[in-house]
């Protein structure tokens, strides 16, 4: 007596369902009583699973950002070296490099480019699995993102001599309601697929329509093709469909991320192709009016002034960083400038205390030092009675949009 049992019941049919069951007693002697009280625990159970299932998703979802958070910057530190130091001596007019290293160079340049994309692609594909991308719908006039698509898409296709149209400038203005930057990335993925599987003096074009609810962008390719089979797996992560051994390159991720990043605009994606006819994409989103993209779009910001005084830039750097390479990067990279002064830190402790004396011109900050964070870093260096209040740029490899965010908030003014 005195407590609350959890015991099995068994229902007429045979099924058994759990069950609570207490015990009280009411009275002395002969006439003693006992009060049992059975109630089906069958709802409460189903809500205590939901409950320890929902904490598990959430526990594993926040060691899963954490993982992704920290491979993301172990990945990048890495990569920034091998494409820094890579592009200081391609643009190394003292010392140029003889036509065989220059093209050893831009070999090293092209590789971590593409790991670099494979690792944005994964990041991304991963943050839409947990749930981590925002998507920030408004009016979009679609022909002026088109048109900075294409202008980064027309080197590729030269190189490639693939004809890259742009018909849809034919067609009547069209707006949709989309995010401008994920319509941008899917817009970019899917050009630059039918500029790499095309063939040489091939041909890529961009066409928009709309009928009233709906606005479609098609970019058609008279490329090699896919098949049934192909077409089967297209959107499967890390699969290449058999291009890799033609030695185009490529993460096997960018039309699989495209599809998603289109629905979550609640839009739609389709495929045709035809081995040897060519592919054609079509992306479906929400229609709306001139109106309503002219109402949303950002305001322009206005040009920095303009000076004729081609004197190269004075003050004094600030760099806060624990990595010799990366140090050594930024500094080789502020030469150029005689009239710059590098102060260097490897410690948060050590750099507040430098910019408290030193009062630079801008602070570079590293975001994961070895005594403390640059969250820390920030509150010091913009704190009332004894801060610096300088301009502090985050400088790191951590780049997961809340830890943008949060640098932004404590006061970093660029990331």
């Amino acid at each position: 007596m005195g407590g609350l049992h959890s015991l099995v019941g068994l229902r007429t049919d045979g099924t058994e369902f759990p069950i609570e069951a207490s015990i009280s007693k009411v009275g002395e002697g002969p006439a003693t009583l006992m009060t049992v009280v059975i109630r089906d625990a069958t709802e409460v159970r189903r809500a205590e699973d939901a409950r320890l299932a929902r904490v598990a998703a959430e526990s594993a979802s926040q060691a899963k950002t954490a993982f992704l958070s920290r491979m993301s910057h172990e990945l990048r530190t890495p990569l920034n070296a091998v494409l820094g130091f890579s592009q200081l001596l391609e643009g190394d007019d003292k010392n140029p490099l003889s036509p065989g290293h220059r093209l050893q160079v831009e070999h090293i340049g092209m590789a971590g480019w593409h790991l670099l994309a494979l690792v944005n692609d994964v990041l991304d594909i991963s943050r839409i699995e947990a749930g981590k991308v925002s998507i920030e719908t408004r009016g979009v006039d679609v022909h002026d993102w088109l048109d900075e698509v294409v202008r980064m898409n027309q080197v590729a296709a030269d190189a490639n001599h693939v004809t890259l149209a742009a018909t849809y400038r034919e067609s009547p203005a069209t707006f949709a309601l989309a995010d401008p930057k994920r319509l941008r990335q899917v817009m970019i993925n899917l050009l630059s697929n039918a500029i790499k599987y095309n063939r040489s003096g091939g041909r890529a074009e961009v066409h928009t329509s709309t009928d009233g609810e709906h606005t479609h962008v098609e970019v058609i390719d008279t490329g090699i093709g896919m098949d049934a089979s192909q077409l089967a797996r297209l959107y499967e992560p890390f699969n290449r469909l058999g291009r890799e051994r033609n030695g185009i390159e490529g993460t096997g991720l960018g039309l699989a991320l495209a599809k998603q990043l289109v629905q979550l605009m609640e839009g739609e994606m389709h495929v045709v192709s035809a081995p040897d006819e060519g592919t054609k994409v079509r992306v479906t989103l929400r229609a709306c009016d001139a109106f309503d993209a002219k109402l949303q779009a950002p305001r322009k910001p206005r040009a920095a002034a303009t000076t004729t005084d081609d004197s190269s830039p004075i003050g004094v750097v600030l760099y806060i960083e624990d990595n010799p390479v990366n140090l050594l990067l930024v500094e080789q990279l502020l030469m150029r400038w005689p009239n710059v002064t590098l102060l260097q830190a490897e410690t948060g402790v050590t750099g507040i205390s430098i910019a408290r004396s030193a009062k630079p011109d801008l602070v570079l900050l590293d975001m994961r030092l070895p005594d403390m964070d640059g969250i820390e870093v920030l509150g010091a260096l913009f704190d009332g009675d004894s801060g610096v209040g300088c301009r502090v740029v985050a400088l790191s490899a951590s780049a997961m949009p809340e830890e943008v965010a949060a640098a932004r908030s404590a006061g970093a003014c660029g990331y």
